[in-house]
C-alpha cells in the first residue's frame, strides 16, 4: 500500500456569500481540470498503440467484461430446438432471464447485455459453447464454462467463471461459505498459499474445466491457420477462481508455447506474496491483468492478518496480495483534481497511494454500483481507454 493523504471532506460551511464564492472557485477549478484532462486524453490517444491485438487490448477487455457479467445469467441454457445461449438464431424471448432476489438488475438488462456480448464477438463467428457446469447439487461451487471464438489474430479458448450472486435461490449460501473461508491452503501445481474457499471451489470444477480445455486445445486449428490461445475471465468470486485456473493452465501449457491471458473484474485477493511471485515471475506465458472500478471494496479484500489455525493448515497468519497489472478506472485522484482519472499500474508496481484509502469504500450504495457495473463502464466513459499503456496491452 502506498502512503496517501488523509481523506479531506472539504471546507466547513460558512455564510451564504462565502459559500457562493467557494462554489464559483470550485467550478472554475473543475473547468480547468476538465480542460487539462482533455489535453492529456488527446496526447494519450496519439501515443497508445493501435495495432495491438488480443484479450488485453481495449476491445478485448471490453468484450471480456461483457462476457464476465453476462455469466450471471444461465449461459448453459438452450431452447427446445437445441439453440445455445449465444447462438445467433436463438431468440432472446426464448431464454430465461429471470433474476429472483438477485442483483442482476444493477448489472443491466440480461437480454441487452447478451446482445452486446454477441456483438463483441460477432466478427469471429460468435461465441460457441463448448461446456457449461452449473455447480449445483452436491458440488458446492459456482458456475463456469468453456467457449470458443476467433478474435483478431488467433482462436480463443475462453474459460469464464461466474461471481457471487446475492440470491438465496441461486447459490448465495453456498457461495458465502466459499468467500468466508479466508484461511489458506497450498496452491496445487504451483507455489505459495491461496484462499482456502477459492481453492476448494476450484477443485470441485477443476477436472471438468481442465478436461474441456484440453479437448479444445487438442483439436486441430481451423482452416484459418490461426494459432490458439487460452483466455480466462471472471468477475468478483469468478475473478478469484480465474486466477487459480490461469496459474494452472499457464503451468501446463507453458512448454507448448501457448499464451494464457487472464483478465478479471472486481476480483478479490487470492493468495500470498509467494503465490503472487509465482504468477508474475515463474510463468512467462501468463499475461494477467485486473480491472478495478472506483471504490469497489471487494477488489481490496481479504486483507492480511490472522485466522483460526484449524482452518489455516495449523497456522495463525494469513497474507494476501494482488498479482499482475491493474487498471483502476474512476480512480481517487491523488492530485485532488475534480476531473475523472484512470490509472494504470504495470506488473510489480505499487498500488496508487490512495487505492486502499478510498472513502467511497465506506458507502454501501457506491460499492454496490461500482462492483456491479463493469459491463457498462466502458460504454459510459470512453476516456477509460486512454489509460491503456503505450503498448496497447494491459
Amino acid at each position: 500500500m502506498g502512503n496517501g493523504d488523509d481523506f479531506d471532506p472539504g471546507p466547513a460551511q460558512g455564510d451564504p456569500m462565502t459559500t457562493m464564492m467557494l462554489a464559483s472557485t470550485r467550478c472554475a477549478a473543475r473547468r480547468e481540470g476538465w480542460r487539462r484532462a482533455s489535453v492529456i486524453v488527446a496526447r494519450r490517444r496519439r501515443s497508445v498503440a493501435t495495432t495491438a491485438s488480443g484479450p488485453r487490448t481495449r476491445e478485448g477487455v471490453k468484450a471480456l467484461s461483457r462476457l464476465a457479467m453476462t455469466s450471471y445469467w444461465r449461459l448453459g441454457q438452450s431452447q427446445r430446438d437445441g439453440g445455445g445461449f449465444f447462438d445467433a438464431e436463438t431468440r432472446a424471448e426464448g431464454l430465461d432471464f429471470a433474476v429472483p432476489l438477485g442483483f442482476e438488475p444493477l448489472i443491466g438488462d440480461g437480454a441487452s447485455l447478451r446482445a452486446k456480448t454477441m456483438e463483441s464477438f460477432a466478427a469471429g463467428g460468435g461465441l460457441r459453447t463448448r461446456a457449461w457446469f452449473d455447480g449445483d447439487g452436491e458440488r458446492r461451487t459456482t458456475r463456469a464454462g468453456v467457449f470458443a471464438t476467433t478474435f483478431s489474430e488467433s482462436e480463443w479458448v475462453i474459460v469464464v467463471f461466474r461471481g457471487t450472486t446475492p440470491s438465496p435461490l441461486r447459490g448465495l449460501i453456498r457461495e458465502s461459505q466459499i468467500n468466508g473461508r479466508a484461511g489458506q491452503a497450498e496452491f496445487i501445481g504451483g507455489a505459495g498459499r491461496v484462499h482456502a474457499g477459492y481453492a476448494e471451489a476450484y477443485e470441485m470444477l477443476r477436472k471438468d474445466i481442465e478436461d474441456a480445455v484440453r479437448r479444445e486445445m487438442d483439436e486441430a486449428p481451423s482452416s484459418s491457420g490461426k494459432s490458439k490461445r487460452l483466455v480466462v475471465t471472471g468477475h468478483s468470486l469468478g475473478g478469484a477462481l480465474s486466477t487459480i485456473c490461469a496459474g494452472r493452465l499457464a503451468a501446463e501449457y507453458g512448454k507448448e508455447g501457448v499464451t494464457v491471458d487472464a483478465v478479471t473484474f472486481g476480483q478479490p485477493r487470492v493468495g500470498d506474496k509467494e503465490f503472487v511471485r509465482h504468477l508474475d515471475e515463474d510463468l512467462p506465458n501468463l499475461n494477467y491483468a485486473r480491472v478495478v472500478h472506483g471504490g469497489d471494496l471487494f477488489a481490496r479484500v481479504p486483507t492480511s492478518g490472522y485466522w483460526l489455525p484449524t482452518s489455516n493448515e495449523g497456522r495463525f497468519a494469513v497474507e494476501y496480495a494482488h498479482a499482475g497489472s491493474m487498471l483502476w478506472t474512476d480512480a481517487n485522484d491523488e492530485n485532488g483534481s475534480s476531473a475523472t482519472t484512470h490509472l494504470y499500474r504495470a506488473k510489480g508496481e505499487q498500488d496508487p497511494a490512495k487505492f486502499m484509502r478510498d472513502a467511497r469504500m465506506l458507502n454501501p450504495v457506491t460499492v454496490a454500483n461500482h462492483h456491479s457495473g463493469y459491463a457498462r463502464f466502458f460504454d459510459e466513459d470512453e476516456t477509460i481507454y486512454d489509460a491503456w499503456p503505450e503498448s496497447g496491452l494491459l
